[in-house]
């Protein structure tokens, strides 16, 4: 006992094991008794905030002062949306990815499907975005120093596997848009057609079918490709403007249209609307083509009546000849 008179050299039974204070020029930094104020021979020279230099510890957040003044930073507010029903989607969990400073930010969105940021980095930033009944997306939005960033993130309902769906919205005019389906599987190129007058080929070639035919604008309407046959060439996704409403406030130059597609196993892998740039009185607007190893290939391109071109080898149609009878409502 030390009031007996022992001490950790007398009786280390007692008094435990001398614990022997560093010296300092050991090359060592005991952390317990030598710091860069008593012991910069061993613990480097203490970084000063403030004396001019950006040290290698040093950053905007704790030392403004040397490494050019406060972090940059902005507010962003976002909202995850389900892409077939433009109803939000509570509970989906969002986290940014490499963000800088590394601390990471993660919030579950609430009953509007809302997130909010508020100190962000002034940049690009990657977002993660997941829900149990969605495909996860990785995203990248810019965060502005000077204007709260506002942002709409669509997820895509989980499919079976190997399915396909495709989703085309517009505004209110033109009246009608129609989406339409060309698959390349035999001589008859018919069996290959999916649209408003054959809506449902899901126990044939091409395992496929159609939903909508909206005609008072907005849509949306949908094609559903329920099991993948690899055809003879690339299945082609068209837009017609069935209205012919071709003036400047109604054509597809000014219908904002979108179509959006998602796989099983990719979620979404198709954003295309048509631009606002758009001039003239197009009817049909030839949106992406999927290959027979099922890669989207981006078109977007658009045609005026039975101008459109054919892609086949062989072209069997051009879009107006086969669809110019007037559509029975």
């Amino acid at each position: 006992m030390a009031s007996d008179g022992e001490t950790c050299h007398s009786c280390p039974l007692d008094c435990g094991k001398c614990q022997e204070k560093p010296v300092c020029g050991d090359s060592v930094c005991s952390r317990q008794y030598e710091t860069c104020v008593n012991c910069p021979l061993d613990c480097g020279a203490c970084v000063v905030c403030g004396d001019g230099m950006c040290e290698f510890t040093e950053n905007c957040a704790t030392c403004p002062l040397d490494c050019g003044g406060a972090c940059a930073s902005g507010t962003l507010v976002g909202r995850i949306v389900d892409i077939t029903t433009n109803l939000p989607i509570p509970d989906a969990l969002v986290s940014t990815l490499h963000a800088n400073p590394s601390d990471q930010f993660q919030q579950s969105t609430n009953n509007l499907g809302n997130f909010f940021f508020p100190e962000l980095p002034a940049s690009s930033v990657q977002l993660s975005v997941s829900h149990p009944s969605y495909a996860s997306l990785i995203t990248s939005v810019e965060v502005n120093t000077v204007a709260t960033g506002n942002v709409t993130i669509y997820l895509a309902p989980l499919l079976p596997a190997g399915n396909w769906k495709v989703r085309l919205e517009w505004f209110l005019k033109p009246a009608d848009l129609d989406l339409y389906l060309f698959g390349d599987y035999g001589p008859s190129y018919r069996s290959g057609v999916v649209d408003w007058e054959t809506p449902d080929k899901t126990a044939d070639l091409p395992y496929a079918s159609y939903v909508g035919d909206r005609a008072l604008g907005f849509g949306p309407e949908f094609l559903t490709i329920t099991k993948w046959v690899r055809p003879r060439q690339n299945v082609e996704v068209w837009v017609n403007n069935y209205s012919n409403n071709r003036n400047p406030l109604s054509s597809l130059s000014g219908s904002a249209a979108r179509v959006l597609a998602w796989t099983a196993d990719k979620g979404i892998v198709v954003d295309s609307t048509v631009p606002a740039s758009l001039q003239g009185n197009q009817t049909w607007w030839h949106v992406f083509d999927i290959t027979p190893t099922q890669a989207v290939i981006p078109i977007n391109d658009f045609y005026y009546g039975s101008a459109a071109p054919c892609g086949w080898s062989y072209c069997p149609y051009t879009p107006l000849d086969i669809f110019s009878k007037r559509k029975r409502k």
